[in-house]
C-alpha cells in the first residue's frame, strides 16, 4: 500500500457502511473452493478422466492434453457438458456428486459453507446486502443463510421473477443467475451463458444501474452475457469492485477498465469477506482504535444495557466478544522459555492490564450497577480466560510458566477489588468458587489456587532486582500498576485498603477450600495486606481494620455473611480469620 493512501478493502468497507444495502455481491466458483466444491475447469478435468477410465485409458499425466489428442480439440467445460447430457435431467445428475456431501465429504467437513459463505451471512443479517448474484449451482450460500435465520427469496431461473418481491422491498433476494444443480433449468453451455432471456435482462439491468457491485470468485471469462451487461452499465449510480487472486487479471481486469471499475487484489474469498467483515464490526464499534476510546465505548455500553433488563442480551454479547477479545489477544503472549526476572515479571502486569484494558474497565463499571442477573457474564468471563487453551513451550523455566495465568490472576483481582468496594459481596464469592477445567495434580480445581500472588515467583523478583526487602513483589506491584483504573476511589489509602481486603478475602478462601479440605499447602498466599496495614494505623486510617472488626462485630448480621460468603455462616468465617492471621503474623515476622 502506498504511504498516506486507504487499501482498497478499508475503502470498500467504509463504503458499504456508510452506503448500507447499496451493493451487490456477485459470487463465482472461487468462493467455493475452500469448501472443495470444484470450479468448472476441474470439474473438466475430472470428467475427462472418467471418460478415459472408461475407455479403458490412463491419463495419469495430464487431462487436457489426453482428450485433445483423442478428440481433436481442447477440453471445454461447456462443450463437455453438452456433449455427455443433451438434457437438462441428465446434467442435473451428471453434476450432483460435484456439490452434494458423500458421508466421506462429510467426515472430512467439505462440502459445507466456508469461512466466506459464512461472513457474508453475517453482513447480510445485519442488512449490508440486499442482492447477491451468484453463477454457482451449490446451495452452501443458502445453508449459510439458514444457518443464522437471516430472511431472504431465491431466485433460480427467469420465470420465478414475476412471483417474487421487487428486490427493492425485500431483506434479501439470492439471484441465483445460472440455475441450481436441483433445478434442470440451469445455464451450462456456452450457447446458454452467451445470452439472456429479456426476463432476466430486464430484472438485472436496472439493479446493475441503482446497485453498487462486488465481485469474488468470478473470473469473468464463461459467464459472456453477464459480461456484456456489466461492461454495458455506464451509468451505474455506486462504485464497482472487482476482485482477483494471483498475479493475473485478464478478462476481469479488463471488464473493470471498461466500466470503470477498481480492481483489489485479495487472497482469497475466505479472508477477504472475513476481513470486510471485521472491518465492518469496527466500523460499528465507531471504529475507534485508541484503546482508552475503546473502554470508554465499552464502559458507555455497560450503563446503556444493566438498567434496561430486555437488554440483558446485549450485555451478555458485550461481554463475549470482550472476553473473545482477551482470548484472542493471548495467543501472541506465551510464556515458558524466558529466564524469570524482574524485569520480566513487571512487563507482564503491564502487559496483561494492557490486554484487560477494555475488560476491567467495563466490568468494575459493571459490578457497580449490577443486580444478580448481571453477575453470570462476569462470571464466565473469568472462567473462560482462566480455561483459555494454549501451547506450553518445550523447554520452559519452572518459574516463568505461570506468568501464563497472569491474565487471569490479575482480572480476578481488579474484579475482587471492585466487589469489595461496592459491596458486591455475593459475586465476590462466586468468583473464588470458579473451578479450572482440567486441574493437575498440583493444584486444586479452584482457580484461587493457581490465579494468587504467588503467581510470580518471589525469589526471582527479589534477587534479579537487588532488592530483598520487597516482602510482597508482584501483589505491590500489580496495586500500584492497577491504581489507575480505579480512578473514582480518590484517596490513595481507601484504595490500598479496598486491594489489601480482597487479598486478605482470597486467603481467608483459599484456608477455606484449600488449606482445610485439602491440607494442599498450610501457607494460604500472602500479600500486601501482611505489610500494609501498620501503614494504615500509622496515618490513622481504619478502612481496613473496620471491615473485618464489623463482621466480627455483627457476626451474622454482617453483610459479608448474610450475602453467602463463607457459606454463610459466621464460623466459618471467624476460623478462616483466625488461621490467615496466625500465618500473617508468621509472615510479617519472618520479613
Amino acid at each position: 500500500m502506498k504511504k498516506g493512501k486507504i487499501d482498497g478493502v478499508t475503502r470498500l468497507a467504509m463504503n458499504i457502511f456508510s452506503n448500507k444495502g447499496v451493493y451487490a455481491l456477485l459470487l463465482g466458483s472461487g468462493v467455493s473452493l475452500e469448501a472443495r466444491i470444484m470450479s468448472g475447469w476441474k470439474v473438466t478435468e475430472d470428467l475427462i478422466k472418467r471418460i478415459a477410465i472408461v475407455r479403458g485409458e490412463d491419463i495419469s499425466i495430464d487431462a487436457f492434453a489426453w482428450y485433445k489428442e483423442k478428440f481433436g480439440c481442447v477440453a471445454d467445460y461447456s462443450n463437455l457438458l453438452e456433449q455427455l447430457g443433451k438434457k437438462p435431467s441428465e446434467l442435473e445428475s451428471l453434476l450432483r456428486p460435484y456439490f452434494e456431501p458423500s458421508e466421506e465429504d462429510k467426515e472430512q467437513g467439505y462440502k459445507k459453507p466456508t469461512v466466506a459463505h459464512k461472513a457474508i451471512a453475517e453482513m447480510a443479517k445485519r442488512g449490508y446486502f440486499k442482492l447477491i448474484i451468484t453463477t454457482n449451482f451449490d446451495q452452501l450460500m443458502e445453508t449459510a443463510l439458514n444457518e443464522l435465520n437471516v430472511k431472504y427469496q431465491t431466485i433460480c431461473h427467469e420465470s420465478e421473477i414475476e412471483g417474487k418481491v421487487p428486490l427493492y422491498h425485500y431483506p434479501l433476494t439470492l439471484l441465483k443467475i445460472n440455475g441450481d444443480y436441483k433445478d434442470c433449468r440451469f445455464r451450462n453451455t456456452e450457447k446458454e451463458l452467451s445470452k439472456y432471456p429479456k426476463e432476466l435482462v430486464g430484472y438485472l439491468k436496472p439493479a446493475l444501474k441503482d446497485f453498487g457491485l462486488i465481485t469474488c470468485g468470478w473470473s469473468a471469462i464463461w459467464d459472456i452475457a453477464l459480461v456484456r451487461l456489466i461492461s454495458t452499465e455506464k451509468k451505474h449510480r455506486y462504485s464497482y469492485y472487482f476482485t482477483y487472486v494471483g498475479d493475473s487479471a485478464d478478462k476481469i481486469g479488463m471488464l473493470s477498465r471498461k466500466c470503470g471499475g477498481e480492481l483489489l487484489k485479495i487472497n482469497g474469498a475466505d479472508d477477504f469477506f472475513k476481513e470486510m467483515n471485521e472491518k465492518l464490526m469496527a466500523l460499528e464499534a465507531i471504529n475507534e482504535k485508541n484503546m482508552e476510546i475503546d473502554a470508554q465505548i465499552a464502559v458507555a455500553r455497560v450503563k446503556e444495557n444493566i438498567p434496561d433488563q430486555k437488554r440483558i442480551i446485549k450485555y451478555s454479547d458485550l461481554y463475549e466478544r470482550m472476553t473473545e477479545k482477551v482470548i484472542t489477544d493471548m495467543k501472541s503472549h506465551v510464556y515458558g522459555d524466558q529466564y524469570p526476572s524482574a524485569s520480566l515479571f513487571e512487563k507482564t502486569i503491564a502487559d496483561m492490564l494492557q490486554i484487560l484494558s477494555v475488560i476491567l474497565p467495563a466490568s468494575i463499571e459493571a459490578i457497580k450497577w449490577a443486580k444478580e442477573e448481571h453477575y453470570g457474564p462476569i462470571e464466565e468471563s473469568l472462567y473462560r480466560i482462566a480455561n483459555r487453551k494454549f501451547v506450553k513451550p518445550g523447554n520452559a523455566y519452572m518459574n516463568t510458566t505461570p506468568l501464563n495465568y497472569a491474565v487471569d490472576t490479575i482480572y480476578m483481582y481488579g474484579l475482587g477489588v471492585a466487589c469489595v468496594y461496592y459491596k458486591k459481596y455475593e459475586l465476590l464469592d462466586r468468583l473464588f468458587r470458579v473451578k479450572l477445567d482440567e486441574a493437575d495434580d498440583y493444584y486444586t480445581p479452584y482457580i484461587i489456587d493457581r490465579d494468587n500472588c504467588w503467581i510470580m515467583d518471589k525469589q526471582s523478583w527479589q534477587t534479579t532486582m537487588g532488592n530483598m526487602d520487597m516482602r510482597t513483589p508482584f501483589s505491590s506491584t500489580l496495586m500500584n500498576d492497577m491504581r489507575s483504573f480505579f480512578g473514582r476511589i480518590s484517596n490513595e489509602i481507601e484504595y490500598e485498603s479496598m486491594f489489601c481486603i480482597f487479598e486478605k478475602l482470597l486467603a481467608m478462601y483459599y484456608y477455606m477450600l484449600i488449606t482445610k479440605v485439602t491440607s494442599h499447602d498450610p501457607w494460604p498466599p500472602i500479600g500486601s495486606f501482611v505489610v500494609l496495614p501498620i501503614y494504615f494505623d500509622r496515618r490513622r486510617n481504619t478502612t481496613y481494620a473496620d471491615f473485618f472488626n464489623d463482621v466480627l462485630k455483627q457476626k451474622s448480621n454482617s453483610d459479608v455473611i448474610k450475602s453467602g460468603m463463607f457459606e454463610g455462616q459466621f464460623d466459618v468465617y471467624k476460623e478462616a480469620f483466625d488461621k490467615v492471621n496466625e500465618v500473617e503474623a508468621l509472615a510479617y515476622g519472618k520479613g
